[in-house]
């Protein structure tokens, strides 16, 4: 089984975005998750990092959110879930 076509969908939905309006994302991010929740509840939040660049991301966005250190650790236990949108 070839992956070629599989691929040339992938790469389809891929597109370069740069430092600058990632960082623009993240402030616009920011102030949705300001306005939904409050800055209250978002002390409450812990926040993960996707794999593969999302390291820089979550760090754009603590910055603009003004998280804390212990924000952005692991739960504990390692396998509780982040946070739960009812």
């Amino acid at each position: 089984m070839t992956l070629g076509p599989q691929l040339a969908r992938a790469l389809a939905c891929v597109r370069y975005v740069s430092y600058s309006q990632a960082e623009e994302d993240c402030e616009r991010l920011a102030n949705l998750l300001i306005e939904r929740f409050g800055r209250e509840e978002l002390r409450r939040f812990r926040f993960a990092a996707v794999p593969r660049g999302g390291f820089i991301v979550l760090g754009m966005l603590a910055y603009a959110l003004g998280l804390e250190h212990t924000q952005l650790e692991p739960p504990y236990p390692p396998d509780a879930p982040l946070s739960r949108f009812t």
